[in-house]
């Protein structure tokens, strides 16, 4: 209903000068919405990478864990040691 409405108001002339906006503030507040956006994008761009940084470290510190771990225990049979990596840190797997 409100399509059809304002269909028929832009079409006859006489309306057109009684609904006539002035476009500038529309200019205004759309830059200023896009900058705000793009802010916005950077500001959770640095979060993501943030957090990505933080999961690296952790990542790395179970690895190391993990190898050391393998590294510096005695081996209880000859079965080979991999396995056990595998179940020491899950975090290690790749994604």
């Amino acid at each position: 209903a409100f399509a059809s409405i304002a269909v028929y108001l832009s079409y006859k002339p006489r309306f057109a000068k009684a609904f006539a906006l002035n476009a500038l503030p529309h200019q205004l507040v759309g830059g200023f919405i896009g900058l705000l956006l793009v802010f916005r994008t950077n500001a959770a761009y640095a979060r993501f990478t943030d957090g990505r940084l933080i999961w690296a470290s952790v990542n790395t510190a179970s690895r190391d864990l993990a190898l050391s771990t393998v590294t510096y225990l005695a081996p209880r049979s000859q079965a080979p040691s991999r396995p056990y990596l595998a179940h020491i840190s899950p975090i290690s797997r790749p994604y």
